[in-house]
């Protein structure tokens, strides 16, 4: 399968190296850009403020600006990929700052790697799995076509569990056309969506991220009642 038979939306998420390696986004770097562009908003703010405002106050402003834009603006240049290496056949995770302070660790060998294709209801959509990072598509099609290009260019082991829910099968690609690809037990196009999500947010983040509010409150409630 070569690239730019691949759907529009699949390349999108898939990205050609100089050196021609394929990589994906990580979970880290879509929550990075996230939070940069929640950095914006106190960052824009404080701008505008600070145009508004007169000379008093205005140096605040100033600093508050240039310490939220330049969290954004670090936040945006982080770059934290997969990178699948065919010449050491093995997929790394390769991570940078504005393109410098570049470094690359392994994660695992092609053959040792994890690729699931799940659907997450009844007609969808689809989460594709690879090397823990889980990638949301709504079209079928989209899925399969991320899969089979991995597999055939990589050898990733793939399985589903959609066709003998809940075991795990490996899942077949063939020579058939994108077009041609239909779900399991599906005969016709269920939707004219096509979109793609990357989860940011696992449980396991989330309790992570609840941790300091609940810690504060706790904090509050005990000075308030006057344990401290």
């Amino acid at each position: 399968m070569d690239y730019q038979t691949l759907p529009k939306l699949v390349r999108r998420l898939l990205k050609i190296t100089a050196n021609g390696n394929v990589t994906l986004p990580s979970r880290r770097q879509m929550s990075s850009k996230l939070f940069a562009l929640l950095a914006l908003v106190p960052g824009i703010t404080s701008m505008v403020m600070a145009i508004a405002l007169n000379q008093t106050s205005v140096i605040a402003f100033i600093i508050s600006a240039i310490f939220f834009c330049s969290i954004s603006l670090l936040l945006f240049s982080r770059k934290r990929i997969l990178e699948f290496d065919s010449a050491t056949q093995q997929v790394y995770l390769s991570t940078s700052l504005w393109h410098f302070f570049q470094k690359r660790s392994a994660i695992a060998p092609f053959n040792a790697l994890t690729c699931e294709l799940t659907s997450l209801g009844t007609k969808g959509p689809y989460q594709v799995t690879v090397a823990e990072q889980k990638y949301v598509l709504d079209d079928y099609q989209d899925a399969y076509a991320l899969l089979a290009f991995l597999s055939a260019h990589y050898k990733l082991p793939v399985t589903e569990n959609i066709s003998n829910w809940p075991n795990k099968t490996p899942l077949c690609f063939d020579n058939i056309k994108a077009a041609d690809i239909k779900p399991f037990g599906q005969t016709e196009t269920l939707s004219n969506k096509r979109d793609v999500y990357i989860e940011i947010w696992d449980r396991k983040s989330i309790i992570k991220f609840s941790l300091p509010f609940f810690l504060f409150t706790v904090l509050g409630a005990l000075v308030k009642y006057g344990v401290f």
